[in-house]
């Protein structure tokens, strides 16, 4: 039986899972041009004032939740243990919301984080949202002398991890126990094998 995979997802996956349900947030018409998940490398060709973009941005975040770890030892084989280490992951995702219609772009998004679709298509990855998140944030940008209509949104979301890994066993241990007073042989030998 071969050993099971880690189920810990990548910042690229938690953002494309993000992505995904963003899109069907905003009708379903949207591409992956208008919902991104983060900046392009270059900065030319970018997206027009008149454009509606989102980015979607994940870093896992520092919490005290995610410092417990549950460690569960079972027999893998005759000469293995399989350790399953169990924790939960504390991600914050952060949405900006660029274009004329941001605010209520951004509105759609995070009503969307509460239905049932959503939690469905994020429960999938294993990515659950913490109830009490930010308020929606109108943060209009300068660029290059123009005021660009802009909105974020900022959500911590759960993510159960289960890691794996396969540990050797102990074939035999011999114990010998002997007196302070000399004797021809141990007191008593024991000796366990096997798993």
């Amino acid at each position: 039986m071969p050993v099971p995979v880690d189920t810990a997802l990548t910042s690229t996956e938690v953002q494309t899972a993000f992505q995904a349900v963003a899109i069907a947030a905003l009708g379903g018409a949207e591409d992956f041009s208008t919902v991104r998940c983060g900046y392009q490398t270059q900065g030319q060709p970018a997206w027009k004032i008149t454009d509606d973009v989102c980015i979607v941005m994940a870093t896992e975040e520092e919490d005290e939740y995610n410092k417990l770890r549950e460690v569960r030892l079972s027999q893998y084989d005759a000469t293995h243990d399989l350790a399953t280490t169990v924790y939960t992951r504390v991600w914050l995702l952060r949405f900006t919301f660029y274009g004329p219609n941001s605010f209520t772009r951004a509105r759609r998004v995070k009503s969307a984080m509460y239905q049932q679709a959503a939690h469905d298509a994020l429960a999938a990855k294993n990515l659950y949202m913490m109830m009490a998140t930010d308020a929606l944030t109108r943060a209009p940008e300068n660029f290059q002398g123009e005021w660009w209509e802009r909105t974020d949104w900022r959500a911590k979301f759960y993510e159960a991890v289960a890691e794996y890994e396969l540990q050797q066993t102990v074939g035999s241990v011999e114990v010998l126990v002997y007196t302070d007073k000399p004797v021809p042989q141990p007191v008593r030998d024991i000796t366990a094998s096997g798993g």
